[in-house]
């Protein structure tokens, strides 16, 4: 509550217009534009859905029955390293949410781990939308970006790894 009054208040100082018309204008100005975020996260829901679906028609199983630690590390390092290859992060967290619906994992648990695995792979994924923004605005090449951010995610992904390992001793 706190959030959405001080942002009000905000945008109605800076804009200069009453405090009343704000909202009404954010839904018929603002929203709009936001169109291609909105589709990109319906389009997840609806993959997830899907690859969930299709796993279970055809008997699929992930390789563990449970979902703990050394299954969530698992499951950060192959979305970096599938971010690494160029598989946005949102792609991996949907598929691996479509897959792990039966397993009825720790929802703290997995919460922490999709919000690992999507700090860490918008990091180093070229595709990425902050890779791309960087690349575009101050004319920085692929490659050298990568290069940038390679020690960063090995020591991100080591310090995660140790993190989702504490949590699951402390609980």
């Amino acid at each position: 509550t706190t959030a959405l009054a001080l942002t009000a208040l905000l945008g109605a100082w800076r804009s200069g217009r009453p405090l009343a018309g704000l909202p009404l204008g954010h839904v018929r100005r603002e929203l709009p534009r936001m169109s291609g975020e909105f589709v990109l996260f319906v389009a997840a829901g609806v993959l997830a859905v899907g690859i969930s679906t299709l796993a279970r028609a055809s008997g699929f199983e992930l390789p563990f029955s449970g979902f703990g630690a050394r299954e969530a590390s698992l499951v950060l390092m192959a979305t970096v390293i599938a971010g690494i290859a160029g598989l946005h992060p949102i792609v991996s967290i949907t598929t691996w949410a479509g897959l792990m619906g039966p397993l009825s994992p720790d929802p703290a648990l997995l919460g922490l781990t999709w919000l690992m695995c999507w700090s860490l792979g918008v990091t180093v994924s070229p595709m990425s939308g902050l890779h791309l923004f960087i690349q575009g605005r101050f004319g920085v090449p692929a490659w050298e970006l990568a290069r940038w951010n390679a020690r960063y995610g090995m020591l991100m992904l080591a310090v995660y790894i140790a993190a989702l390992h504490l949590y699951d001793r402390l609980l």
